[in-house]
């Protein structure tokens, strides 16, 4: 009993507390009556624009992909054309940019008659993933074939489109001192 008594007594000091006096309220809204109410602007008038007829639906679209066949044909018209080999499987690294591709180290391994001698790089791609390449393999997206492979690096050859439907060779070599010179760079 003596707690709800407690309670009743905090409940009607905590309600005397609360006054009746909002004269401040109510100064500030006549004050604001009072004040001239802002302009509204009128909405803006809505403009028709003409409809344009699309007139050039049997061009090709700007936005889609040329045909690989296309070029293809247009390159076999031209005499002396250098052109890749569309119908040849890609290898895994032809999905990768030569910029992605770091050569890791080499491997020199020696047949059981001790005559010939195979190099092989081991490549590592942006992913982190590892592949072992050797001479004739290809890597790259721009139909790089592996040339060669030293101890210290790799010899690409790569077929550059011209835009013509033809396509120039470049040579590219990817080294060890790269990846050295990278880390020294950092």
């Amino acid at each position: 009993m003596k707690s709800y008594s407690l309670i009743g007594i905090l409940f009607c000091g905590f309600i005397g507390g609360c006054t009746a006096d909002i004269s401040d309220l109510e100064s500030f809204v006549a004050t604001t009556k009072a004040q001239p109410a802002g302009l509204v602007e009128p909405k803006p008038e809505f403009v028709t624009v003409p409809s344009v007829q699309y007139e050039v639906k049997h061009l090709r679209s700007p936005f889609a992909r040329l045909e690989q066949a296309a070029q293809v044909e247009s390159a076999k018209h031209l005499k002396n054309c250098l052109t890749p080999d569309f119908d040849r499987n890609k290898d895994p690294l032809e999905f990768y940019g030569i910029d992605a591709i770091q050569l890791q180290g080499t491997i020199q391994l020696q047949d059981d008659t001790l005559s010939t001698q195979t190099h092989y790089a081991l490549l590592t791609t942006h992913d982190g993933k590892v592949h072992k390449v050797q001479s004739g393999d290809f890597i790259g997206l721009y139909h790089g074939k592996i040339i060669a492979v030293d101890k210290r690096s790799i010899h690409v050859q790569q077929m550059i489109p011209d835009g013509t439907g033809c396509y120039i060779q470049q040579s590219t070599t990817i080294t060890l001192d790269n990846l050295h010179q990278e880390k020294d760079n950092v």
